[in-house]
This record gives structure tokens, sequence and C-alpha cells, in this order.
């Protein structure tokens, strides 16, 4: 609503910036980094407790009114000891590419497991962590729909992705069959398996699912619980290339066969020193 020409020319800046110091990242790893680098001021948040529950509505009306808040600099081009910033760059079909052109049914998900530094988690019992989670991807909006004043389905987004950690109760198959039924809810529109409400959460599930192609999350909670969260998973839901078919000599034809690319950003910060980036950096080495 005001100054919005400077914003405009700031952020553009910064992704300028990130250009030149990452030039190999995909244009949507540009995005998300910018977007996770965003935090709330405490004009912003007011008296809002993000991680209490209940609080959903206030924070969905702090959506509309900031977004995901001021992007930080030091934060957007750095990590530190005390904080540190993984990217994952990966691709998945979102639908099953044999399925039939306008009745596509949706694929399944990507699992990513996480190089938790648990013995700096160990060393550190009682400091409080920050893990913010964004999903980015570019979707193709729907050609020529002239349906927006009507309530038809998957009238815009070629396809959604969504993201699910694996929770501590759960084991691995339990985790995955879980995820592998929400997909058939999503297909079957019956939503049986909503992930259940997390108060650690800024958003949490049900609120993380009314977005768009830009997917992002805070969690907060201790370095116990933190460890226990080892695997994320990207999952699909669906989009127009579901639901419509194209004769052969069109450039969306066999869309829903199409390969997507995706950037999953994860953070982890602490209000203090404890050598989460060198820790981290020697596990993946390690793993590499």
């Amino acid at each position: 609503m005001n100054a919005t020409s400077a914003a405009t020319a700031s952020a553009s800046r910064l992704g300028a910036m990130l250009l030149a110091r990452y030039p190999d990242y995909w244009p949507k790893t540009h995005r998300g980094l910018i977007v996770h680098s965003a935090r709330w001021l405490p004009n912003m948040v007011g008296n809002i407790n993000l991680h209490n529950f209940g609080s959903s509505q206030e924070v969905e009306s702090l959506l509309r009114i900031y977004g995901f808040g001021e992007p930080h600099q030091p934060r957007l081009f750095g990590s530190g000891e005390s904080g540190v910033t993984m990217i994952i760059q990966d691709m998945l079909n979102p639908y099953d590419i044999n399925s039939k052109p306008g009745d596509a049914k949706l694929g399944h998900f990507n699992l990513h497991k996480l190089p938790w530094p648990n013995k700096v988690f160990d060393n550190h019992p009682d400091i409080e962590c920050k893990l913010k989670v964004t999903l980015s991807y570019f979707i193709n909006p729907n050609p020529g729909t002239r349906c927006w004043d009507r309530s038809e389905k998957y009238r815009y987004a070629s396809h959604l992705l969504r993201f699910n950690f694996k929770r501590a109760t759960e084991s691995d198959d339990v985790f995955r069959n879980a995820l592998e039924k929400r997909i058939t809810d999503e297909e079957n529109d019956t939503f049986e398996t909503r992930p259940p409400s997390d108060q650690k959460w800024a958003l949490d599930p049900k609120l993380r699912g009314k977005a768009g192609s830009l997917v992002q999350d805070i969690w907060k909670g201790s370095p116990a619980d933190l460890r226990e969260m080892t695997q994320v998973a990207v999952y699909p839901a669906k989009g127009w290339f579901a639901t419509r078919s194209f004769p052969s000599d069109h450039e969306f034809h066999n869309c829903h066969q199409r390969l997507v690319r995706y950037s999953l950003i994860i953070s982890i910060d602490t209000a203090q020193d404890i050598g989460l980036y060198t820790s981290i950096s020697n596990l993946i080495s390690v793993s590499v």
C-alpha cells in the first residue's frame, strides 16, 4: 500500500546479489532463499503467540498483512555456528505418468534424510531451537481460464507440493504408509488422514495447506524433539494438470507426465553459538 516501488527495487537488489553469489542455484531457490530469510519484526507480531495452539487465525491475519516479514540480509547470505541453512534441489512427478490424460492420479513422494548434529544437541539439551522450512516451486497457470468467480476445483495451479516431517512416534513404515494414505485422500477428496496439529509450528499443516507455490513454516522446540525429526517428505496435491487433456500438437499435451523441480530450504537457529555449521558440514562430508 505504500513505497512499493522502493520495496521492489530493494528486493531486486537482493535477488541480483544472490544470483551473483550462487549462479548455479535454480530461480525457485533464489526466490525461496529471499523469503526464507524474512522475519516478522516485533511491531508486526505484536502480542501474537506464534507457537500457541489456537492462534492460527491470528497467524493467518499476520500472513495476509505482512507475508513472511522483512528479508534479513545477513542471514540470507551465510550460515554460522548459531544458524545454518541447508538447501535441497530435487525433482518429482506429481502425477502418475501412466495415468490417463484428463484423469491423472497423484504420484508418490520424495523422502529426504536430514543431517542433524545429534552430539551437539546432546551437549546442549536446554537450548531452544528454531527450525524454519521453505518449499519453493513454480506452477503453470491454467491457460485461458475464465472461472475465477466459480467454485471449480483445480482451476489455477498445475500442481501443488507440500511437506511433512516424520513424527517421533512413527516408525519409517508407519510414516510412509500415512503419507501414501494422505495422497490417496487428496486424490479422493476424503482427507481422512489430515496431519495432526502441532503447537510447535507457527502455521501447522492445516494452514500450510492453503499455501500456493511457496510453503513456509516455523517450528520451535527442544533439541531432543528436533533430533527425532530426521526425515521430511515432499508430496503432491492435485492441480489442473490432473483434470485436463490436450491434443498432440498442444504445448500441454500429456502435461501430467512432466517432471517438476522444487527447492526445499531448511534452517536451524539457536540463541548462542553451539557449533552447528561445523558439525553439520562434517556430517555431510562423511556421507558424500
